[in-house]
């Protein structure tokens, strides 16, 4: 609405001298003239809103699953490095059995390991 038409409008509103209906029907009609029809303007809000709504519910959707796998991601990375350093200390073990017999390899390792 530009400055003229809103001056207009405040200026037919102090001029109306009938009774509150006259004033809610005027202002009705005002309304429509200058926004067009509410349902229109109202359900073009409530689609806005509704896709707003959904962006929102699918980011914290993302932002769910993201939080998990990061969890995935830190476990599976705690356990990669236990096996690292389960390997280590076999190969460590592999390498010295010969000049320590005191080391003890798991019978499975013992089986494998070439002599």
């Amino acid at each position: 609405m530009n400055e003229f038409s809103h001056f207009f409008f405040h200026l037919q509103l102090k001029h109306v001298r009938a009774d509150d209906d006259d004033v809610t029907h005027t202002l009705t009609c005002l309304f429509l003239q200058a926004h067009g029809s509410p349902g229109a303007f109202w359900e073009s809000e409530q689609e806005s809103l509704l896709f707003v709504i959904e962006m929102k519910s699918e980011r914290v959707q993302l932002s769910k699953e993201q939080q998990d796998l990061k969890v995935a991601l830190e476990r599976q990375a705690t356990v990669n490095q236990k096996l690292s350093q389960e390997k280590e200390q076999l190969m460590f073990k592999l390498r010295h059995r010969d000049s320590c017999p005191t080391i003890h390899l798991p019978p499975m390792v013992q089986e494998l390991a070439p002599r």
